[in-house]
């Protein structure tokens, strides 16, 4: 089962994106406190969809704290160029 729970601050604003009349999509990131004696972070980029994308956009600003639940995706990518 893949599902995860972290809780953080918005690193960013939420973008909201619209296709079509009742398709939308919002973005973020997270940051999420790792538990250590150094102030370091780890940032997660969160895309919500539909009705709850538009709660997000309407209610959501950068530095708040909020707690996500979700299915995680990691992706690797390589540059051409090395």
């Amino acid at each position: 089962m893949n599902t995860v729970i972290l809780t953080g601050n918005l690193a960013s604003d939420v973008e909201l994106r619209e296709f079509g009349e009742d398709k939308r999509l919002a973005t973020f990131r997270l940051a999420v406190d790792r538990p250590s004696k150094t102030d370091e972070a780890d940032f997660f980029r969160i895309a919500v969809w539909d009705q709850q994308a538009q709660l997000c956009a309407d209610y959501l600003a950068k530095g708040g704290k909020i707690g996500v639940e979700g299915r995680l995706r990691y992706r690797t990518w390589e540059d051409g160029d090395e």
